[in-house]
């Protein structure tokens, strides 16, 4: 019978593992590197739960290990934009400035 503790303790493992892997992913390939995390994620996942219970343990911490990557994946890609906005709105008001002032 599949143990809900031991369960929950895989799934933040799992969480901490992404969480790392995100700020990883800020400073190399987003998608490459979520395909990798995925992996070992849910290899860690794999091996865990094999002492577990197996199959309901595995299902279940691997759709929390997609659903993560997935949302982190989609909030990187937030941040990125609202940045690049940021960036395109200061360079804007510079330019204005220097046209304005000098």
């Amino acid at each position: 019978m599949c143990m809900y503790v031991i369960c929950k303790y895989v799934c933040i493992y799992l969480y901490v593992c992404l969480y790392v892997c995100m700020y990883i992913c800020m400073y190399v390939c987003m998608d490459a590197c979520k395909h990798v995390c995925m992996y070992v994620c849910m290899h860690a996942c794999n091996h865990v739960c094999m002492h577990a219970c197996m199959q309901p343990c595995m299902y279940a911490c691997m759709h929390v290990c997609i659903y993560i990557c997935n949302m982190y994946e989609y909030m990187y890609a937030c941040v990125v934009y609202i940045l690049h906005v940021a960036y395109l709105l200061l360079v804007h008001y510079i330019c204005v400035y220097v046209y304005l002032y000098v």
